[in-house]
């Protein structure tokens, strides 16, 4: 149903029901917190993403809530866009979202990825997450259940799905969502954490995407107080000897246990990714397969030079 046409759906609308001002075309599996349906906007006639809580007031509505106010803070291409909220006649809390026609990676991993496409991913979610931590945001339950590329899209092909565990930097809060095998250190031990936190569960996933294992031992544990970190850590260079060593390091600098020991920021995540793509862009060109998060920096180089042109 994801990939359905606007006029198709429109047609299939309120064949499951409706919430508000929209019709229910097809639902996701059930969250801890909320319910997530694709439907139809009757007023503005187009698709969209609803999250309806599971009851009115309690923990459930307290996270709907949350991620309204979180969606609204932040405006970025690879972020879901809020379009509408209020509240179902039951009294539920609902928000709605434009859709993100993707799919994750987790849904995509037919076999390892390239040590080239983990960079480029690992670029271009920086740069989302980048933008979140400038709002004063951290994600905190980043996996790749929640890292969709999206079909045929023009700019950002990368975005974060999923934003029901994020929370002010700083702020201590429930997990709702998050996986332990991505989960940083300090958020496992009950501490706030802040946009390091981020950049390790980003560093995780890519280890994950790189090397098809996880980078911890105990995934999925019960308790998040009880989770525990591999003793006798396995690099990336040691899995994957073949790819790039400025990327394995980064990854492992990623996932260093103590955040003081990993990049300080998204943004340098970011450049070091990009850095890392550039190296091999030479060979990407001549085949005509110019990574995103290089074209992004060549297209800003060429209007940067373009306006210089204009000024002389």
């Amino acid at each position: 149903m994801r990939g359905a046409k606007p006029d198709t759906m429109e047609s299939q609308a309120g064949a499951r029901g409706r919430i508000d001002n929209y019709h229910v075309v097809d639902r996701s599996p059930i969250g801890k917190t909320c319910g997530t349906y694709l439907v139809w906007d009757i007023t503005r006639r187009r698709p969209a993403t609803l999250k309806l809580a599971h009851a009115a007031g309690g923990p459930s509505s307290v996270a709907v809530l949350h991620e309204t106010w979180i969606l609204g803070r932040l405006q970025h291409a690879g972020i879901p866009t809020l379009v509408d909220f209020g509240l179902a006649a039951d009294g539920r809390p609902w928000f709605a979202s434009a859709p993100v026609r993707s799919k994750t990676i987790a849904r995509l991993k037919d076999g390892l990825f390239l040590a080239l496409e983990v960079a480029e991913m690992i670029g271009d979610v920086a740069e989302i997450l980048d933008h979140a931590h400038q709002h004063g945001v951290i994600v905190r339950s980043l996996k790749p259940e929640t890292i969709a590329l999206r079909e045929a899209v023009e700019g950002m092909p990368t975005a974060i799905t999923d934003w029901s565990d994020a929370q002010v930097c700083g702020q201590r809060a429930p997990l709702f969502s998050a996986d332990n095998a991505y989960l940083a250190p300090e958020l496992a031990r009950g501490d706030a954490g802040d946009q390091r936190a981020d950049i390790y569960a980003l560093g995780a996933v890519a280890y994950w995407a790189l090397t098809g294992v996880s980078a911890t031992s105990t995934p999925g544990i019960g308790s998040i107080g009880g989770r525990t970190i591999e003793p006798s850590y396995i690099s990336v260079a040691e899995r994957c000897p073949g790819a790039p060593a400025k990327l394995t390091a980064l990854i492992d600098q990623m996932l260093s246990l103590d955040p003081m020991n990993r990049p300080e920021s998204c943004a340098d995540v970011r450049d070091l990714a990009a850095q890392i793509v550039l190296e091999d862009q030479d060979e990407r060109i001549a085949t005509r397969q110019i990574p995103a998060v290089v074209k992004r920096w060549l297209d800003a180089d060429q209007l940067a030079t373009e306006n210089d042109l204009v000024a002389v």
